[in-house]
């Protein structure tokens, strides 16, 4: 689960090399890591599933736990409505990990999830989407998560989000998600059935009676990101209470 590497001597610093294979080895050297000092001591982490270098040493404190004393936030929505631009932010400001679903899912597969769709159809990537964000859930704390646009569709997936994490429904205009969507190089296997404007507008507002069971919405469009950061900031704040 976590090897080390040989220790060097350099200038009288001791650099151990850690290599973290699997979140719960992750977790593991993240309590270690909260209760040591690091005044004499620079550590080199080679991770290689789940969370990459960057996020782990953007994330790291050595004095304080993550502002979100141990909870998870989810982030739901349709398709294009930031979930994982403003997850990115989000974990950021909140000094926490981020952990993109779609991301994961193309990980455990090695493909793209518009191949997934194509090769073994949706019941199959709907299947292994729940498997994968209920492991997430599970194994995880003090993470933001930006979940799939369908997923929170997925009764099992909501119930878990509902018992687990704080969700957060970022909305918005069927005009700003059908722009940003034709905008995307990103092609999105539920968009490539929509034939028009009309058709989407039809699908969100099905979607939007399931989002609104999130614990309270975001309002995205015609804002700036930092902007939405602090308004769900403050929004977390107001929640928790």
């Amino acid at each position: 689960m976590v090897g080390a590497g040989r220790s060097q001597n350099i200038k009288n610093v001791i650099v151990p090399v850690i290599v973290i294979k699997n979140v719960i080895a992750i977790n593991l050297l993240k309590i270690i890591f909260y209760t040591i000092s690091l005044n004499s001591m620079i550590y080199i982490i080679i991770i290689s599933n789940n969370i990459s270098i960057y996020n782990f040493f953007l994330n790291f404190n050595n004095s304080n736990l993550s502002p979100l004393n141990n909870n998870l936030i989810a982030l739901v929505g349709f398709m294009g409505v930031g979930k994982s631009s403003l997850g990115k932010g989000l974990s950021k400001k909140l000094k926490c990990f981020h952990i993109d679903t779609d991301i994961e899912i193309e990980k455990k597969k090695n493909m793209k999830i518009k191949d997934i769709f194509e090769f073994y159809g949706e019941n199959y990537f709907r299947e292994l989407e729940q498997a994968i964000i209920i492991d997430i859930i599970e194994k995880n704390n003090n993470s933001v998560i930006s979940l799939g646009g369908g997923s929170f569709l997925n009764i099992k997936v909501r119930e878990k989000v509902k018992e687990s994490c704080i969700s957060i429904w970022l909305n918005a205009s069927v005009d700003v998600i059908y722009n940003r969507i034709e905008k995307s190089q990103n092609v999105r296997p539920l968009f490539s059935s929509i034939k028009n404007k009309q058709n989407l507008e039809v699908l969100l507002k099905e979607r939007n009676l399931i989002y609104q069971e999130a614990d309270f919405r975001i309002d995205t469009e015609n804002y700036k990101k930092d902007y939405l950061i602090n308004k769900i900031l403050d929004k977390l704040n107001k929640f928790r209470a």
